[in-house]
Formats: structure tokens, C-alpha cells, sequence
């Protein structure tokens, strides 16, 4: 906290003031730089059929905000390490798009979809830009857009498997599969 108080050129104490914790510094960093409440009230106008490609099209509008992915990166790398960055991760984008989805009242799950939405541009984000996973580093916009957007849009919008989970075990219904 000293540091970064060091680099805005301010007292410490200020920073603790507004923000508190180191978590809570995140939080703030990683709201302001994924502007995720604009992101997914940008994901809901137009057509219901083309959620997916827009996710696709601005989470990509992120990456390219900045060198090497842009400040998503830095704070993708920040959650692997630290479980109050990993909370601010998943909670932030979460939030802002299971209240939305939610409210649609069209939706089932929307706690479900969220996460899974994550978890797709979260891996893409760790491919390309952390790992350098070939071809997906090498992929173009329009190619990745492609590649991910049906998969968001399913998840967004699709028919999910019935499946419930418990403290130990998820049981997939649709299959009749009990793993």
C-alpha cells in the first residue's frame, strides 16, 4: 500500500482512508478498469441472438486497451496469487451480470451462466495472453470472436443441462450421469 500511495504521489494513510484494505484497493482497480456494469449493460442492447458475439467483442476491446492484454491481465495474474483479488474477480462480474440476467426474467440461472461465462473468457484471457497458447495467441479478433462467441451465447441464452449441485457432487439429470 506505501508503494502504490508512493507512485500517486500521496500519504499512505490516504490510500487506507478511502480504500482500506489491499483487497479493497483491488476491488476498486479492477472495477474501474473492466467497467463491468458498462460491459453487461452493453451485452444486453440489441438482439438477444447476438449476446455472445458482443461479450466476445468487448472483452477483446479490453485486452487490446493496453500492452500485453491490457490491465486485465495484470489483474488476472494478481487473483492467482492472492484470494482477495480472486474474490474481487469473481464477485465483481458476477454481480453485475446475474442482476442483469436475472431481471430479464427470461433466463433460468443466471448464477450458473455467469460463472460459466467466467470461466470461458477468463481461459481465453490465460491462453492468449498469460500462457501463450498457440494458435490462440496468434488467433486474430474475428477469429476468436468466431471460435468463443456460440459457446457464450449458450451459455447466455441456451438450453442448460438440468443439473443441481450439493456440497460434494453434481448430478447431471439430462444425462442420467451421476459423477
Amino acid at each position: 500500500m506505501r508503494a502504490i500511495a508512493g507512485r500517486a504521489g500521496v500519504n499512505s494513510a490516504l490510500v487506507h482512508h478511502y480504500f482500506g484494505s489491499k483487497d479493497q484497493l483491488f476491488a476498486e482497480a479492477y472495477r474501474l478498469a473492466a467497467r463491468p456494469d458498462v460491459l453487461v449493460a452493453r451485452l444486453f442492447e440489441g438482439d438477444r441472438e447476438t449476446m455472445g458475439e458482443r461479450l466476445m467483442h468487448q472483452v477483446l476491446d479490453g485486452m487490446e486497451s493496453g500492452p500485453g492484454g491490457g490491465p486485465m491481465v495484470g489483474l488476472l495474474n494478481s487473483a492467482s496469487t492472492h484470494e482477495g483479488a480472486a474474490r474481487a474477480l469473481r464477485e465483481i462480474f458476477a454481480k453485475a451480470l446475474v442482476s442483469r440476467l436475472a431481471a430479464s426474467g427470461k433466463l433460468s440461472r443466471p448464477e450458473l451462466r455467469a460463472a460459466l461465462c467466467q470461466s470461458q473468457i477468463w481461459g481465453m484471457i490465460v491462453a492468449r495472453f498469460v500462457v501463450g497458447l498457440e494458435p490462440i495467441k496468434s488467433l486474430d479478433r474475428e477469429a476468436l470472436v468466431a471460435l468463443y462467441a456460440p459457446t457464450l451465447q449458450r451459455y447466455l441464452t441456451g438450453e442448460l443441462p438440468d443439473v443441481r449441485t450439493d456440497e460434494t457432487r453434481v448430478v447431471v439429470h439430462a444425462q442420467g450421469v451421476e459423477p
